[in-house]
Parts: structure tokens; sequence; C-alpha cells
């Protein structure tokens, strides 16, 4: 159901199929592996573990994903996501393959992102990412997008 694996803390949970809205809400550490679509605000608040999905997400994928200390969350789907993916991200990995080739349909990628990195397979028209001040780099033409890559920054003691 909705917020699967919420607040998790180091489990391995696999669905065998779809999942609905809410999966890795507020993540800590631990894997999700979903064998089919995700719903919406996936790995919601994020902020350490691993999620896996083999094929699309809904809206508002990565919403405030986040490092936290030593803890770097990542998220990697098969297919692709609608809008408003990264949305105020503040760190962490997100990777999209759109394996099938559909192309993106998402607009508003990247709205108030100020961490992390969004690595999209394919091609993205400038329209669809919101400019943030910072930068976009197409690493090889046609193949990959790298929008808004910060680097971490660890505590000196």
């Amino acid at each position: 159901g909705n917020d699967l694996a919420a607040f998790l803390f180091g489990h391995k949970i696999t669905v065998y199929g779809n999942a609905q809205d809410g999966v890795g809400n507020t993540m800590d550490a631990g894997e999700i592996v979903v064998k089919g679509r995700a719903g919406d605000v996936l790995g919601f608040s994020m902020r350490g573990g691993e999620i896996y999905v083999r094929e699309s997400c809904g809206y508002r994928t990565a919403l405030h994903l986040k490092e936290y200390e030593d803890k770097r969350p990542v998220l990697v789907v098969g297919g692709t996501s609608q809008d408003f993916l990264g949305e105020y991200m503040a760190g962490g990995i997100v990777i999209l393959l759109d394996l099938r080739g559909q192309g993106y349909n998402a607009h508003f990628i990247g709205t108030g992102m100020h961490g992390g990195a969004i690595y999209l397979r394919g091609t993205v028209e400038p329209d669809q990412v919101v400019p943030t001040g910072r930068f976009w780099t197409v690493m090889s033409p046609g193949l990959w997008i790298v929008f808004l890559k910060q680097e971490r920054t660890r505590k000196r003691s």
C-alpha cells in the first residue's frame, strides 16, 4: 500500500509487481526493489539506502531527497518519471534509464533543487528543466544528461 517501507532502517524489501505512492518515505538505510512500476512521491525525504524500480514512476519522484552525514541515497528507475522530478532535492543520486526509449514527458525537472545529481539517459529539452542558476551538462550527445551535480563535502575533525 501507500508508504511502503516508510522510515526503513536497514532491511531489504522486494515487491513482485507494482508499488503505490510514497515508497521509501523518509528511508534511512536499506534496499527496496520494485519489479514493476512505482507511484507518486517515490523516495520522498529519503536520506539513505537504495531504491530500484524496473519500470517507470509517478510525479514528484525524489522530492526532498537529501544526504545525511555519511549517507547518500540512491534511486534508480528503469523507465521515466512524471513532472517535478528531484523537486527540492538537497543531495543523493537519481538515475533514470528510459530503457524502452519512450522519452521524457516530465517538466519542472529540478524545481528548487540545490544539491545532488540527476542522471537522465536520453534527450531532455531545455524547457523541461527548471533553471536553478547552476548547470546541466550533456555528457555524451543524446545519451546522458547530468543536471545540477554538487560535490559532497565532509566535515573535518
